[in-house]
C-alpha cells in the first residue's frame, strides 16, 4: 500500500541530494545529479523500497502546476471553511512540491525515524506546508488545519483554528472525540480553562 505526504514550499532552491543522505537510511539517485536531484528512492536494509522523494517545481503548464490543481480542487468539500480559503491563497506562493510516495508495507518502526528527519531536513531548511493523504493539511508551523482524514482515526494532535483577525491559535485536538472535531470544522476553537489561560500568559 502506498500514500503520499506533500510537502508545499514557495522556495525554489534544491537542497544537495549529499546533505539528505546524512538523515540515515540508504538512498538511491533515480533521476538528476546530487545538486539538481528530480528523483530518489529511499530503501530499507534489505533493498525493499520505503519511499520514492520527488523534487517537482511548479510553474505554469508544467507538471507541478496540474499537481497543485488537483490539491487545490480537492479540498473545496473539505472544512473549516477559513482554512480552506487560506489554503487557496497559500498555493499561490509555491514554487515546489515536493513528494513522498510511501510504501507503508516496507515500513518499519526503524524506518519512520528517518523518513521524518529528511522530511523536517527539507521543511526546516524551505519552509512551506504539509499534505498528507488521507489526513489533510498542516500549516507552517505544523498544526493541523483542515480535515481530511480517514475513518476511525484517534488519538490526539497539535491544531489550529483560525481568529477573525487571521491569526491560529493553536490547541490539542482529540480525533475520536465528535464534538470536539465538529468544533474544528466549524472552524471554532474549544474553550479554554482558567489554567490554560494562565500558562499562555
Amino acid at each position: 500500500m502506498a500514500y503520499f505526504v506533500r510537502l508545499l514550499t514557495p522556495a525554489e532552491k534544491n537542497i544537495p541530494l549529499s546533505e539528505i543522505t546524512r538523515q540515515g537510511g540508504s538512498i538511491n539517485l533515480v533521476l538528476g545529479t546530487d545538486i539538481l536531484w528530480e528523483r530518489v528512492e529511499i530503501v530499507e536494509p534489505a533493498g525493499n523500497p520505503i519511499a520514492h522523494l520527488e523534487r517537482i517545481p511548479v510553474s505554469h503548464g508544467n507538471r507541478g502546476e496540474t499537481e497543485l490543481n488537483k490539491l487545490r480542487d480537492s479540498i473545496q468539500s473539505s472544512y473549516p471553511v477559513n482554512a480552506r480559503e487560506w489554503l487557496k491563497m497559500k498555493f499561490t506562493t509555491v514554487k515546489t512540491i515536493y513528494s513522498f510516495q510511501l510504501f507503508t508495507d516496507n515500513i518499519t518502526k526503524k524506518d519512520w525515524p528517518v523518513l521524518g528527519r529528511i522530511q523536517n531536513l527539507l521543511k526546516d531548511t524551505l519552509g512551506g506546508i504539509i499534505q498528507a493523504d488521507n489526513e489533510g493539511y498542516y500549516n507552517d508551523k505544523g498544526d493541523y488545519i483542515l480535515w481530511q482524514m480517514y475513518a476511525g482515526a484517534g488519538g490526539t494532535i497539535p491544531a489550529a483554528t483560525l481568529d477573525e483577525n487571521g491569526e491560529w491559535i493553536s490547541y490539542m485536538l482529540r480525533l475520536d472525540e465528535p464534538e470536539a472535531v465538529d468544533l474544528f470544522k466549524q472552524g471554532i476553537p474549544p474553550k479554554q480553562g482558567f489554567l490554560s489561560r494562565l500558562l499562555e500568559r
